[in-house]
């Protein structure tokens, strides 16, 4: 898989703690040419990455165990530690 600086990326870690994203992230990998390893959580993909040092990391923004979808939209949007002292409906 070629990236903007004309390396090309054959082994990439994904970490991902959905199952949905974390194949879809697979897959799209495949179809560009490169292995993909996905890990549920940040320990795990840094001892791999240790390991295996892959030519790439694909990091999950919303880590958790939640589906990635926020409460409210308010709560993406306040300060941290914020929105856990919000009483909730």
């Amino acid at each position: 898989m070629p990236v903007t600086d004309g390396r090309t990326v054959t082994e990439v870690s994904i970490l991902e703690d959905g199952p949905m994203p974390a194949t879809l992230a697979a897959d799209l990998c495949s179809e560009l040419g490169a292995s993909a390893m996905t890990l549920d959580s940040p320990a795990a993909c840094l001892d791999a990455a240790r390991l295996a040092q892959p030519d790439a990391l694909v990091l999950d923004w919303h880590l958790g165990g939640d589906d990635d979808r926020p409460e409210s939209p308010e709560k993406d949007l306040a300060e941290p530690g914020e929105a856990d002292r919000s009483p909730r409906p």
